[in-house]
């Protein structure tokens, strides 16, 4: 809505660039090709952070967080991965997801000061305008003031693993009067050995990085059965099949953020389904936030 710079970054070999903590200790085996003559049985003192170390992903936050508080950034409290520069003359946001920095700049100027203040400290490559950030394909419209964010690929990539290809389009993310409930769950040994080679539960976590990220119109469905995860029946897969099925229907659907004549005020509408589910005896309630032309949350 105002029309700011997007731009990304992505910094090179990340963890390598975070030293280990003083009071962590870690000591590793000569790698083969490097092993020093004469001491092939010592071992190596670690002093970087290295890919696949359980406290890696933490001291490479410690280091970002560090560096960006120098050149003047400070963490939000409400998201420690968001950091926030602003002055009397421009505003910077910073979003970290490991080694991926999407930068939103008021200027153009605030945008390159930004890149040249990081690039004293860490290696980066800069990407320019960004059209794609975490699998998600972006599309600013600097005269409509807008962003539009697509899983194209990724739902192409679910419609394929899922073998769902050539099945006909569905228009609704579940069949109309659909009740799915803990008596749906497979009873018998033959309904268990069926179910047993469905990919159930991975086929939920696909759905549902689509549902959080640029898809919330099939949030409720997603909701619904993901509570069938531990023990889903074929009822169960049919309506994870039906999803599925829907996004490839939709997939050129894009969710559409700003607006030149959007408000800036936040409408929330909420609602309750009123103890609908037989399996349990309490109200389901859903939500959606919406900030200019799109639903955020």
């Amino acid at each position: 809505m105002l029309n700011w710079e997007v731009h990304i970054i992505d910094v090179d070999s990340a963890f390598l660039n975070s030293d280990m903590a003083p009071d962590q200790t870690v000591y590793l085996s000569q790698p083969p090709g490097y092993i020093a003559k004469g001491k092939e049985d010592y071992v190596w003192k670690l002093n970087k952070a290295l890919y696949g170390l359980k406290q890696s992903g933490h001291l490479w936050y410690q280091k970002l967080r560090g560096i960006l508080e120098v050149i003047g950034f400070q963490a939000c409290k409400s998201d420690p991965c968001i950091f926030i520069h602003s002055s009397t003359s421009a505003t910077a946001i910073i979003s970290s997801h490991v080694d991926d920095l999407g930068l939103y700049c008021s200027s153009t100027a605030e945008t390159k000061l930004v890149k040249s203040q990081i690039r004293e400290h860490i290696s980066i490559k800069d990407l320019g305008d960004t059209w794609l950030m975490l699998g998600i394909e972006t599309n600013c419209d600097h005269q409509a003031c807008t962003i539009a964010l697509s899983h194209h690929s990724y739902i192409n990539k679910i419609v394929a693993q899922y073998g769902q290809s050539n099945a006909k389009d569905v228009y609704s993310p579940m069949e109309m009067g659909t009740r799915l409930t803990k008596a749906h769950c497979p009873s018998t040994p033959e309904e268990i050995a069926e179910m047993c080679c469905k990919p159930y539960q991975a086929a939920v976590g696909s759905l549902n990085r689509a549902a959080v990220m640029t898809r919330p119109d099939i949030a409720k469905a997603v909701q619904t059965i993901a509570q069938f995860s531990s023990n889903p029946g074929k009822h169960h897969w049919d309506a994870v099949i039906h999803i599925i099925c829907y996004l490839k229907t939709t997939r050129n659907w894009v969710l559409t953020l700003g607006g030149k004549s959007a408000t800036v005020d936040p409408l929330g509408y909420c609602d309750a389904d009123h103890a609908n589910s037989p399996d349990h005896g309490r109200s389901i309630s859903g939500y959606a936030i919406v900030l200019g032309s799109g639903c955020f949350s």
